[in-house]
């Protein structure tokens, strides 16, 4: 197995796209005494998402939404949209470059499971329970799920315009699917 060097991670950040997940092999020494509390902080520092990297307005989401979200917006309009997320008054990006996902606990049943999700934006943490569900196929791994949540819930204001006369809703769905392909 090749040694992956603090050069070789700084030359491969460069290549990595918006979300990256990575799963972890067993190695030799996966069992012995103090190992879980450095495979939890690893865990922990791979679930670091940058704030920049989040996508805004993709159309074919938008069309998969369906409804008001169906006809996709021009470039002009993605981007501002981008920039006001982004922004002092959303995410403020400049000071707070990652969002944090910590799991705090999975409680299993069957083929659902709930996550205590931590999700640390802005230096606040806040607390989502997300609902999904698994299935083994073969080799793969998948979980699936969809929740809503409020953006004033994780300590964001909605952003408004015209002292309110225009304003996003404070409601977020999302939807998500995790893959995962053992080797």
């Amino acid at each position: 197995m090749s040694e992956i060097t603090d050069d070789y991670m700084r030359s491969m950040l460069g290549q990595s796209r918006s979300y990256t997940l990575a799963f972890l092999k067993e190695g030799p020494n996966r069992h012995m005494a103090g190992v879980e509390a450095i495979v939890w902080e690893h865990g922990r520092r791979n679930f670091q998402l940058r704030a920049d990297g989040f996508v805004v307005d993709d159309p074919q989401e938008r069309a998969a939404a369906g409804g008001e979200f169906a006809e996709p917006l021009d470039e002009g309009a993605r981007a501002g949209t981008r920039e006001h997320m982004l922004g002092e008054r959303q995410l403020d990006a400049q000071h707070y470059p990652v969002v944090l996902l910590h799991c705090r606990q999975v409680s299993v049943t069957g083929d659902s499971a709930t996550v205590a999700l931590a999700v640390t934006l802005r230096g606040k943490e806040s607390l989502l329970q997300v609902p999904m569900k698994w299935r083994r196929n073969g080799k793969v791994l998948q979980a699936e799920g969809e929740l809503t949540f409020r953006q004033t819930d994780i300590g964001l204001q909605p952003y408004s315009l015209m002292l309110g006369a225009l304003r996003v809703a404070d409601d977020i769905h999302a939807r998500f699917t995790l893959l995962a392909r053992q080797q």
